[in-house]
């Protein structure tokens, strides 16, 4: 979040993933509860290592690439506004 914000956007909820191992793609998909106008999205996959994938979407899904099946990653989507970012 920010100093100055007006309204920091509202944190995406209900995250759903989806991986295709044979393209190595990860769609992460979410449900917002209100959009501020010009609102986009910023969604980060993470590994273990500190490895960290990001995706940058104007609606309620991304698709990250570059990922391994069977791994492990953690994934968070943020509401951006401007400056102003929501909670992950």
């Amino acid at each position: 979040m920010c100093c100055g914000c007006v309204s920091v956007p509202c944190a995406p909820q209900q995250l759903l993933g989806d991986v295709n191992c044979d393209t190595g793609a990860l769609t992460v998909s979410w449900n917002i509860t209100s959009a501020l106008s010009l609102q986009t999205y910023t969604t980060t996959a993470s590994t273990g290592t500190g490895q960290r994938i990001p995706c940058n979407s104007n609606a309620t899904q991304c698709t990250v690439g570059g990922v391994e099946c069977g791994r492990s990653y953690m994934v968070s989507v943020q509401s951006v506004q401007g400056a102003c970012h929501s909670l992950p």
